[in-house]
């Protein structure tokens, strides 16, 4: 229906734009489900235009809020205090922050106790680690009570707030903290970003998160993954877990690449068989044919890249039809193309005929029956 999404750059809002969306005989407001704050930067304009919309949606009636960037938790309570049926929150808050020291009366634990209880069918959440200004404790406190009081999160994301290279805390250090049941029983997305995730010796990441039900793994920019991904492996090779999405992009800095791009080769041989896989290991390398090859019965989807490092990396034309014609189920495939000489710049493409292995990957590619090839 027209209206149930509205994305907009709040601090741009024309008064005449305000009204159209505020007054009654639109009918715009009552129709919102989903509200997108695209803004790239906080201001007090922006919070105030925002506050003014919320209050011509009717009560209850939001079930998706995202924010590009960070509000204020003053106006997050703005938000709650007449919507208490959202179901997605993707916002930078001091709410949504583990481990930031309070700023504000409005930071104290009896309002975020508050919130708590205004955020009982949020099902998705963005959540921020503030990995320098705090304890490993004290953050897993604050993940342990998001957890206890949202006990229908299946989408759960994880970002770091420092910058790369000053990451002192690791995710598996403040999950070492769990020490009943794990956390977030009905996690089935998890998502990490520019994580330092740990090291060796640190508790099996299974028996602080439930992975039982999880089926889309996505680590993005994060480092330290070694032990994190040996950990999985572990808890795949028993047999159990319904895994079918994995995504990994490694940066171009990583300590121990070798030992990474190991771990994630084993973790393919023993993880649940899966439907979508995509991995850019930079300048790391490739995984091996044989850890596509162990879900070619179910494979859909599969991107395999080096990002934007310089380096030749690609599957031979033999490897590639290999993978071909036995991943029967492909329809979507993204692969590094052998390297092929363009021509000069000036005359860029011009009488340019594909020749030698470049040719034969195409032959091997174009011949294969899958749906879409990028």
């Amino acid at each position: 229906m027209m209206w149930e999404r509205i994305e907009a750059r709040f601090h741009d809002l024309t008064p005449r734009l305000l009204a159209t969306l505020m007054h009654p005989n639109s009918k715009i407001a009552s129709h919102v489900r989903e509200l997108e704050v695209s803004d790239s930067s906080s201001s007090s304009k922006l919070e105030d235009n925002l506050r003014l919309v919320l209050a011509a949606i009717p009560r209850d009636r939001i079930r998706t809020f995202e924010c590009c960037c960070q509000l204020s938790t003053l106006t997050l309570q703005h938000l709650l205090q007449s919507q208490r049926k959202i179901e997605v929150l993707e916002v930078l808050t001091h709410f949504t922050t583990l481990g930031q020291p309070g700023s504000s009366r409005f930071d104290s634990g009896e309002h975020h106790t508050w919130m708590n209880s205004s955020l009982r069918d949020v099902k998705s959440i963005e959540l921020w680690i503030a990995t320098r200004s705090s304890s490993e404790e004290r953050i897993f406190e604050r993940l342990n009570s998001i957890s206890e009081n949202h006990p229908r999160i299946d989408n759960l994301d994880l970002y770091s707030m420092s910058d790369r290279g000053k990451k002192l805390i690791s995710l598996c250090g403040i999950l070492h903290h769990a020490k009943n049941i794990p956390l977030f029983s009905k996690l089935t997305s998890l998502r990490l970003f520019e994580l330092r995730l740990g090291k060796r010796g640190d508790r099996a990441i299974s028996k602080s998160l439930d992975l039982s039900i999880l089926s889309c793994l996505r680590i993005s920019s994060c480092d330290n993954i070694t032990a994190f991904i040996e950990s999985l492996s572990s808890y795949y090779t028993s047999g159990i877990g319904e895994l079918t999405d994995l995504y990994i992009i490694l940066p171009y800095q990583l300590e121990e690449p070798e030992n990474s791009v190991k771990a994630i080769e084993s973790l393919l041989k023993v993880c649940p068989k899966l439907e979508d896989l995509q991995l850019d290991l930079s300048r790391h390398g490739f995984v091996a044919k044989e850890c596509i090859l162990a879900h070619c019965q179910t494979l859909e989807c599969l991107m395999l890249g080096t990002g934007k490092s310089k380096i030749c990396s690609h599957f031979t034309v033999t490897e590639m039809t290999a993978i071909l014609r036995a991943c029967i189920h492909l329809k979507y495939l993204a692969v590094n193309m052998p390297a092929c000489d363009l021509g000069t710049i000036t005359e860029l493409g011009t009488g340019f005929h594909p020749k030698e292995e470049f040719a034969d990957m195409l032959v091997c590619v174009g011949s294969h029956h899958t749906s879409r090839i990028c």
